[in-house]
């Protein structure tokens, strides 16, 4: 296995150490499994399912440099599932004192958390946006994002986001290879920074215990709770499976449950 390649690829797609430091371990895991997909996969759900993940990830990479890896060795095992906690949107009051204090911001960092609210990003995949990832063609106007998994999906850019003009502004007249949030010496700002920046901007916002994923969290609610198709918002998110974007929709019951309670 050409470990060290893949982590190479996952450092210029932007992922974070923390996350090459966790595939690396499962894949080594694997290695000293000696390929025994009972032995690798043992232990608590949560680890079963990161574990499983991991080993598919590399498979599709090797498979995308024609590394001949061979038929995946856990394709006859279901994927371990986990009962995910329920998703963290912002309230809309805290939504509303974030986006005013994110107009005061860099073109950078408003750009970021704009993109990250719009569009439903992960940290991750923010950080590892190049300008040769946005596309301006009239009608198809959109970003291709490398999400969980190594896989690409695209990502439109419609009339109305606010994201919109300021990508226009922060690409302008920078190289296709250039991220378009870069940190010191031109590289992808990294995870934990956009993560400190964004506590930051909590505490000067009045906001308490929230995180840079609740912005996810915040663009999938409000999707769904407009009657968006699920399965148009799975597919934005770039979900694997629709279960994990149907627990926004249990949200929506949890609140038009609130809804009717409130109007008796």
């Amino acid at each position: 296995m050409d470990i060290d390649g893949f982590l190479a690829a996952l450092r210029v797609a932007g992922r974070s150490e923390a996350t090459c430091r966790s595939y690396r371990q499962d894949l080594l895991r694997w290695d000293r499994c000696g390929g025994d997909p009972a032995a690798y996969l043992g232990g608590a759900p949560a680890s079963r399912a990161r574990r499983y993940s991991s080993l598919q990830a590399y498979w599709r990479w090797a498979e995308a440099q024609e590394l001949g890896p061979g038929p995946f060795p856990l394709a006859t095992i279901p994927h371990p599932r986990v009962d995910l906690p329920p998703p963290r949107a912002l309230p809309e009051a805290d939504e509303a004192r974030l986006a005013a204090t994110v107009r005061g911001l860099s073109l950078t960092w408003r750009t970021l958390f704009t993109l990250a609210l719009d569009a439903g990003l992960r940290a991750g995949e923010l950080t590892g946006l190049r300008v040769r990832d946005l596309e301006w063609t009239p009608g198809s106007e959109g970003l291709r994002v490398l999400g969980k998994g190594g896989k690409w999906r695209e990502v439109p850019l419609l009339p109305g986001m606010a994201c919109r003009p300021l990508l226009r502004r922060l690409a302008a007249g920078k190289p296709g290879e250039a991220f378009l949030f870069p940190g010191r010496g031109g590289g992808p700002l990294t995870v934990r920074a956009v993560e400190k920046r964004f506590a930051a901007l909590c505490q000067a916002a009045g906001i308490t215990e929230a995180r840079v994923h609740d912005l996810r969290h915040t663009c999938a609610t409000r999707l769904v709770n407009k009657g968006t198709d699920i399965l148009a918002v799975q597919r934005l998110l770039g979900h694997s499976s629709v279960q994990t974007t149907q627990r926004y929709g249990r949200l929506r019951d949890r609140e038009y449950r609130r809804a009717l309670e409130g109007g008796r």
